[in-house]
């Protein structure tokens, strides 16, 4: 992330991220890329380190596809100087 933002609920952040390298992870991990990240809260001394792979079936992949049209088009569409391709 390039911005991190404090959420109003506690526990959770917000964060600035590119659009396009966002959607290409999340792409990569519903076709079962293996991913790992780690974690830490401010009051543990060591980070914890996740790791899992985790395919969508065919339906889910499908919707979560749709999903990523409907953003495009509401981005596209808040947003009429930008280029489509």
């Amino acid at each position: 992330m390039q911005k991190v933002i404090p959420a109003e609920d506690k526990g959770f952040i917000l964060g600035d991220a590119d659009v396009v390298n966002t959607m290409n992870t999340v792409l990569a991990i519903a076709k079962g890329s293996p991913i790992q990240f780690a974690m830490q809260y401010k009051d543990e001394k060591v980070e914890r380190i996740v790791s899992f792979s985790a395919p969508l079936n065919d339906a889910d992949y499908s919707t979560l596809l749709r999903c990523f049209e409907g953003l495009q088009a509401g981005i596209a569409s808040d947003n009429p100087g930008i280029d489509k391709e």
